[in-house]
Formats: structure tokens, sequence, C-alpha cells
């Protein structure tokens, strides 16, 4: 390995971490609730977030703002986990292996924000995130097509 793509892989590496600790303190900053917290009703939350979208009573814009943040945050999220572990683990390149790296991920951060009482255990989260990660993964997979598209075309 050249002393340049030693320098790139820590680069990523850096970038992993940073977003990891960012996503921890995003996920897990609440002070531990009296009681445990789940949903497992599929698309209830989702439900809940278009419910309030659907309102125009200009006094739950508020509300309509929350649901907004959390559904594409939920989404956005993600991502990042996406572009970061085919870079990293040439494994994740495989979209099946990335897939149930994903899913198992998202599972775990459910289940600790259940028991550290920081979160809730929603299975909504879990069909938001997940295709936030995927997305994140596609655009790994298709950059290289588009920056050579650009190269062939030329400045701008």
């Amino acid at each position: 390995m050249s002393g340049m793509e030693r320098s790139r892989k820590l680069t990523i590496w850096i970038l992993f971490g940073v977003y990891v600790l960012a996503l921890l303190l995003l996920l897990f900053q609440r002070h531990p609730a009296s009681s445990y917290s789940y949903g497992l009703r599929p698309f209830e939350t989702i439900r809940g977030y278009f419910l309030l979208l659907r309102r125009h009573d200009p006094w739950e814009s508020a509300l309509r703002q929350y649901a907004l943040v959390n559904f594409f945050g939920n989404i956005l999220a993600f991502l990042p986990l996406g572009l970061f572990l085919p870079l990293l683990w040439h494994r994740q390149r495989r979209f099946w292996v990335f897939l149930l790296t994903a899913i198992a991920t998202i599972v775990a951060v459910e289940v600790l924000q259940l028991i550290s009482r920081t979160g809730a255990l929603d299975v909504d989260d879990l069909i938001l995130n997940l295709p936030g990660a995927c997305l994140g993964w596609l655009g790994w997979r298709l950059w290289p097509r588009v920056t050579k598209k650009n190269e062939k075309r030329g400045p701008v």
C-alpha cells in the first residue's frame, strides 16, 4: 500500500470514528427514562408523522417540523454507514453482506436504546434507518460511474 493509499484509508477511518461518535451522541444523549419504551407495530410512528404533516393548523407548525425532522433524520442518520462500510471492509461491498450488517447494527442500536432507556425500541426506526443505509451504499456504488462521466465531459 502506498503512502497516499494509507493516508486516504486513515482519513476514512477518522471520519468514520467522528460519524460513530456523533451517532452515539445523537442516539444516547438523553437522560434515562423511568420506564422502557417500545413500538412494535410497523408504520405506527411513520403514520403519526404523516398525520402531523397533513394538518394545516398554524399552531401546529412545531409538530409538523418535529415530524419532518424525525422522518428524514431517521433516514439520513444511517446514510453515512452505507458509505463507510464498503470503503473500510471489502466484504461490505457485496450488498447482501452489507444489508445483514446494517440490519444487525440498527437492531443493536434499538436494543441498546431500550436497555439504557435513552430512547425507544421502535420497528419504524428500522424501517426508516435501513433505506438510509442502503442509499449510502448505493451512493458508494454509483460514485465511480458519476466521477468517470464528469471526467469525460471535462471542466464546467
